[in-house]
Protein backbone atom coordinates (compact mmCIF):
# COMPACT_ATOMS: atom_id res chain seq x y z
CA UNK A 1 0.00 0.00 0.00
CA UNK A 2 2.98 2.37 0.44
CA UNK A 3 3.94 5.01 3.15
CA UNK A 4 0.41 6.69 4.51
CA UNK A 5 1.06 9.40 7.01
CA UNK A 6 0.47 8.97 10.68
CA UNK A 7 -3.31 10.69 10.70
CA UNK A 8 -4.18 8.74 7.51
CA UNK A 9 -3.57 5.38 9.14
CA UNK A 10 -5.49 6.64 12.26
CA UNK A 11 -8.19 7.59 10.46
CA UNK A 12 -8.25 4.06 7.94
CA UNK A 13 -8.06 2.14 11.44
CA UNK A 14 -10.72 3.71 13.03
CA UNK A 15 -12.94 3.72 10.12
CA UNK A 16 -12.06 -0.25 9.95
CA UNK A 17 -12.65 -0.78 13.86
CA UNK A 18 -16.67 0.69 13.28
CA UNK A 19 -17.31 -1.35 10.52
CA UNK A 20 -19.53 -4.11 11.95
CA UNK A 21 -20.03 -7.48 9.42
CA UNK A 22 -24.04 -8.81 10.52
CA UNK A 23 -25.11 -12.19 9.35
CA UNK A 24 -28.44 -11.31 8.97
CA UNK A 25 -30.61 -15.13 9.13
CA UNK A 26 -34.00 -15.34 8.62
CA UNK A 27 -35.09 -17.71 11.04
CA UNK A 28 -36.91 -21.29 11.39
CA UNK A 29 -36.26 -21.79 7.79
CA UNK A 30 -34.41 -24.89 6.46
CA UNK A 31 -32.29 -24.42 4.63
CA UNK A 32 -31.50 -21.38 6.16
CA UNK A 33 -31.40 -18.18 4.05
CA UNK A 34 -29.13 -15.69 4.90
CA UNK A 35 -27.35 -12.05 4.07
CA UNK A 36 -23.82 -10.89 5.21
CA UNK A 37 -23.44 -7.07 5.34
CA UNK A 38 -20.96 -4.23 6.21
CA UNK A 39 -22.53 -1.29 7.59
CA UNK A 40 -21.01 1.47 9.94
CA UNK A 41 -20.98 0.97 13.68
CA UNK A 42 -22.50 4.69 13.73
CA UNK A 43 -25.52 3.65 11.48
CA UNK A 44 -28.96 4.61 13.26
CA UNK A 45 -31.55 1.45 13.75
CA UNK A 46 -33.54 3.42 11.10
CA UNK A 47 -31.17 3.34 8.56
CA UNK A 48 -30.35 -0.46 9.55
CA UNK A 49 -33.92 -1.07 8.98
CA UNK A 50 -33.34 0.16 5.26
CA UNK A 51 -30.33 -1.91 4.74
CA UNK A 52 -32.41 -5.21 5.94
CA UNK A 53 -34.93 -4.45 3.74
CA UNK A 54 -33.11 -4.20 0.78
CA UNK A 55 -30.39 -7.01 1.27
CA UNK A 56 -33.28 -9.69 1.74
CA UNK A 57 -35.38 -7.99 -1.06
CA UNK A 58 -38.12 -7.14 1.54
CA UNK A 59 -40.34 -3.86 0.27
CA UNK A 60 -40.86 -2.09 3.54
CA UNK A 61 -44.88 -3.31 3.30
CA UNK A 62 -44.91 -4.36 6.57
CA UNK A 63 -44.49 -3.58 10.51
CA UNK A 64 -41.06 -4.05 12.25
CA UNK A 65 -39.65 -3.88 15.73
CA UNK A 66 -35.78 -4.58 17.05
CA UNK A 67 -35.59 -6.10 19.95
CA UNK A 68 -32.51 -6.01 22.42
CA UNK A 69 -33.08 -8.13 25.51
CA UNK A 70 -36.22 -6.30 27.22
CA UNK A 71 -35.88 -2.87 24.95
CA UNK A 72 -37.90 -2.92 21.82
CA UNK A 73 -36.81 -0.05 18.87
CA UNK A 74 -39.14 1.00 16.10
CA UNK A 75 -40.55 3.86 14.53
CA UNK A 76 -42.52 6.36 16.54
CA UNK A 77 -45.70 5.99 14.41
CA UNK A 78 -45.85 2.13 15.99
CA UNK A 79 -48.48 2.20 18.60
CA UNK A 80 -47.17 -0.36 20.94
CA UNK A 81 -45.91 -0.41 24.36
CA UNK A 82 -42.63 1.20 25.58
CA UNK A 83 -41.47 1.45 21.79
CA UNK A 84 -38.32 3.65 21.51
CA UNK A 85 -37.89 5.67 18.30
CA UNK A 86 -35.00 3.68 16.41
CA UNK A 87 -34.01 7.08 14.70
CA UNK A 88 -32.35 7.79 17.84
CA UNK A 89 -30.08 4.53 18.98
CA UNK A 90 -26.88 3.60 16.49
CA UNK A 91 -25.75 0.31 16.32
CA UNK A 92 -23.02 0.06 18.05
CA UNK A 93 -24.91 0.99 21.26
CA UNK A 94 -26.88 -2.11 21.25
CA UNK A 95 -24.14 -4.24 19.83
CA UNK A 96 -20.74 -2.60 21.32
CA UNK A 97 -18.98 -6.17 21.00
CA UNK A 98 -18.34 -8.80 18.33
CA UNK A 99 -21.35 -11.69 18.91
CA UNK A 100 -23.96 -9.65 20.27
CA UNK A 101 -27.07 -10.36 18.96
CA UNK A 102 -30.27 -9.13 19.10
CA UNK A 103 -33.83 -9.64 16.69
CA UNK A 104 -34.73 -7.79 13.95
CA UNK A 105 -38.80 -8.79 13.31
CA UNK A 106 -40.40 -7.89 10.26
CA UNK A 107 -44.22 -8.47 9.66
CA UNK A 108 -45.76 -8.54 12.85
CA UNK A 109 -48.65 -10.81 11.93
CA UNK A 110 -46.22 -13.52 10.52
CA UNK A 111 -43.11 -12.86 12.68
CA UNK A 112 -40.50 -13.21 10.35
CA UNK A 113 -37.46 -12.89 12.54
CA UNK A 114 -34.07 -12.10 11.45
Amino acid sequence: MGWIPNEAKKALDQAKASAYQLKITLMGLKPPIWRRVLVPGDISLSNLHYTIQFVMGWQDSHLHIFHVGKEHFGTKSQDLDKVQDERKVILQDIAPEAGAEFIYEYDMGDSWTH
